[in-house]
Parts: structure tokens; C-alpha cells; sequence
């Protein structure tokens, strides 16, 4: 514990439980996954309530010291690196699911949620919360709306920011501000949550976070088409895309993750191959039979194509997802 001015201050505002400052603490939150940039903090505060952020944020402006915001640091924009020393946020005990509706298809919860703990949760009532990035399993509620996420479902769904209905948020002053509310259809107004999504803590750190649900697909399939590159790989995905369908997942994996994926993981991934297209459907039975078996064959008899597969069952399907989330975004 080096019991700078700056820790024993934040201690005596927040108490000795919030405050990190040893070096492995420090030396742990001066990255994230982004490889290239890193930046020591002097401390870490690790806030409970929306009442403890506003309070650290008033005293950051008031001491003029840097503070950054952080969820799980799974993204890859150096979003969460704090170049400038200070205060890092850490917003990960902020973790409640405070409601699921079905009714309404929405919950509340604080941002330290993370993505995978917030769809299982909903999974039991029938439900889904739709963004699905690469890092679900890790990543949080809160830094996919600082970040926009995307996902693998993105082309048929949309992003993070089309599933926030609103949010409650602390400023760079410390004010505490609500914006948005539980209506889908809600159009009065400046659209103030839409402004924050994506803003990488630059405008206002979240505390509270409601999000659209949907119900869930009845039925999914997944297939995977190997081909020789990427420019193959790429005429295949437009060939897709101008038939008609719109599959909820179409990514593709060149050959340096495909190796990496498969040395990892040991999926049976064809490491020969230039690029791998992963494409799938959720819907109806029978929708997601007739969509995925259409992009099977579109696939089949596209230029450089090595090979077309898919999956059988479950268990196999998870496989070729979690091939495309070892990838990570």
C-alpha cells in the first residue's frame, strides 16, 4: 500500500474497502486487452453505488486529476488505458440485475452486469438480450454501451446501440442524470442516450441501464464454408447477401486466427484454409433450415471453395461460435 495523498484522500471520502493501490493492482489495470498502450494509475476505486461515482467524479474534478471508467477492459480501442495516470473507475462491483420484464421485454441492470450473466438470466424467462459480441463472456452491459459494441449477430440485428432505452449516468460534474426511458416508441425530446452510447466515457460514466429484450428464436444453425482466401471468402458473402437472405451471423476468420483459434482450442479448424466464413440463422425451424442450407449451397458453388459443413447439432454448433469468439470483437 503506498498511501499516496491521492489514496488517502479518496479513502477518507469512500473508506478503506474502495481503494486499490499496490502495485500488482496498479500494474494489472494499467492495460486492457488493447496490446499496445499502457498507462499506470496511481490508485483504483471500486464504487458500489451511483452516489459513490458522482462523489469520486466530484472529487476528480475538484483535485483536477484524471479518471477513467472501466468495466472488464476486454475492449480493443485502449478505451480503458489510463495514459494520464489518476483514478481508474473500476465500475465491476456495480453488478445487479435489478429487473427483467417480460412484459415490457427489458431490464435494468448496473453495468458491471456482464453480457453473458445478463442473457442467461433472461434465457429463463424466454427471453434474449440481442448484442452479442465476440468477449460476451467477459465483457460488461456498461462497457458495451461505452463502446457500441457490435457482434456476431450484428448484420441481422444491430448493435448495442439499438437496444438501450435508457440510461442513468454521472457527469463530468458529478450530476447524477437520468435519460430515455421504458418505452420503445419514445421520440420526444433531444435524444440524450443515443448521444452518450458509444462516448467511451467522455461524456458521462453509466450507472444504471436499461435494456430492449427480445424473445427467444425458437430454432438456430450454424454452418462453416473454408476457402482458399479472403477475396474468395468476401464474393461468397455477397453472393449471400444478394439472394435475399439475412442471416443473423455471417463472419469470416482469415488464416492467422484460424491458426490461432486452432491452436488454442482444438476444434478441428482447417488451418490450410486462407479465410473461414461462419453463417447462420435463428428464426423459425423451419426459416432457419431453408436460410442456412441456401447460404450452405451459395457457398458450395462459390470460386475457392474448399469445403462447406454444418453443424449437426448443439454441441457442434457452440463449437463453431466459440471458434469465432476465441477472436475476440
Amino acid at each position: 500500500m503506498a498511501d499516496t495523498p491521492l489514496a488517502q484522500a479518496l479513502r477518507t471520502l469512500l473508506g478503506p474497502d474502495r481503494v486499490l493501490d499496490d502495485p500488482a493492482a496498479r500494474e494489472a489495470y494499467s492495460r486492457d486487452a488493447t496490446p499496445l498502450f499502457k498507462g499506470l494509475p496511481e490508485v483504483i476505486v471500486t464504487p458500489h453505488s451511483t452516489a459513490e461515482v458522482s462523489e469520486v467524479v466530484k472529487f476528480a474534478r475538484q483535485s483536477k486529476t484524471p479518471i477513467i471508467a472501466r468495466g472488464a477492459g476486454s475492449n480493443l480501442c485502449a478505451a480503458t488505458v489510463p495514459l494520464q495516470g489518476g483514478i481508474v473507475l473500476s465500475m465491476m462491483q456495480m453488478k445487479q440485475i435489478l429487473e427483467v420484464s417480460r412484459n415490457e421485454l427489458l431490464a435494468v441492470v448496473q453495468p458491471g452486469v456482464s453480457t453473458q450473466q445478463l442473457d442467461d438470466a433472461v434465457a429463463k424467462e424466454g427471453l434474449m438480450y440481442v448484442p452479442d459480441p465476440g468477449s460476451k463472456t467477459v465483457s460488461t452491459i456498461g462497457g458495451n454501451v461505452a463502446t457500441s459494441a457490435g457482434g456476431l449477430r450484428g448484420l441481422k440485428y444491430g448493435t448495442t446501440k439499438n437496444y438501450i432505452l435508457a440510461l442513468e449516468a454521472v457527469l463530468g460534474t458529478g450530476e447524477i442524470i437520468r435519460t430515455g426511458g421504458r418505452l420503445v416508441k419514445d421520440v420526444a425530446g433531444y435524444d440524450i442516450t443515443r448521444l452518450l452510447i458509444g462516448s467511451e466515457g467522455t461524456l458521462a460514466i453509466f450507472t444504471e441501464i436499461t435494456t430492449v429484450l427480445s424473445p427467444r428464436p425458437k430454432a438456430s444453425k450454424y454452418g462453416v464454408a473454408y476457402f482458399n482466401n479472403l477475396a474468395d471468402a468476401s464474393v461468397a458473402v455477397d453472393s449471400i447477401v444478394a439472394s435475399g437472405i439475412l442471416p443473423a451471423t455471417l463472419e469470416f476468420l482469415d488464416n492467422t486466427c484460424i491458426k490461432a483459434v486452432e491452436d488454442f482450442a482444438h476444434l478441428g479448424l482447417d488451418k490450410e484454409a486462407g479465410a473461414l466464413l461462419l453463417f447462420g440463422d435463428d428464426g423459425s425451424a423451419e426459416s432457419v433450415a431453408k436460410a442456412v442450407t441456401e447460404m450452405a449451397d451459395i457457398s458450395s458453388s462459390a470460386r475457392g471453395v474448399r469445403a462447406v459443413t454444418l453443424a449437426p447439432d448443439v454441441a457442434a454448433a457452440e463449437a463453431l461460435l466459440y471458434a469465432r469468439r476465441c477472436s475476440l470483437p
